[in-house]
């Protein structure tokens, strides 16, 4: 987990420096937010005392991107500013008298989470595909059978036919679909 950290005051970035060393996580400081900085980090903390104010629709894009989870460390209980992101999963806004003992912990639990949602995700685009040639597969049959074939010779015609042609049964199944090979 690699952790980016945007230069604020001296003493917290030692902080955040000293507590991410003890917890086994990799924190750099940087000077600035570029496209690189948000594919190369998990995480990229931004305190309200930064030296250069970072403007809240910067923010607001970072987050959109959803390349990294952004941390906003801040002094004021009035975070108005950030009412379109509050509720963002890639936001977390986490008060500073909480930061040092809290944010390693939370940091380890959030990129736990987004492994499993990518892991999710691949399995869900997987089922999708599958699904999509289950339903494919039934309606090539279905016009096999309406050409007279059982479904059991429906099903050994396509796969017979994928072998001959050494293609995929999918790419038979397409075909018939697309009435460009008979049977």
């Amino acid at each position: 987990m690699k952790v980016a950290i945007l230069q604020g005051s001296e003493k917290l970035n030692r902080q955040l420096l000293r507590s991410f060393h003890s917890h086994q996580i990799k924190g750099d400081l940087i000077t600035r937010i570029d496209q690189r900085t948000i594919i190369t980090y998990d995480f990229l903390l931004i305190s309200s005392d930064v030296k250069q104010k970072v403007p809240v629709r910067v923010l607001e894009q970072i987050v959109l991107q959803k390349q990294c989870v952004l941390v906003y460390i801040h002094h004021q209980a009035n975070v108005h500013q950030f009412y379109n992101l509050i509720n963002d999963p890639y936001f977390l806004l986490v008060p500073f008298a909480q930061v040092v003992e809290s944010l390693p912990g939370l940091l380890i639990t959030v990129n736990r989470w987004r492994k499993e949602v990518r892991v999710l995700k691949r399995e869900l685009l997987m089922s999708k595909k599958d699904l999509g040639e289950f339903k494919a597969t039934a309606k090539a049959k279905r016009i096999l059978m309406n050409k007279g074939l059982s479904e059991e010779d429906a099903h050994n015609w396509i796969q017979k036919e994928a072998m001959d042609k050494r293609c995929k049964k999918i790419d038979i199944v397409n075909l018939i679909i697309q009435e460009k090979i008979d049977k």
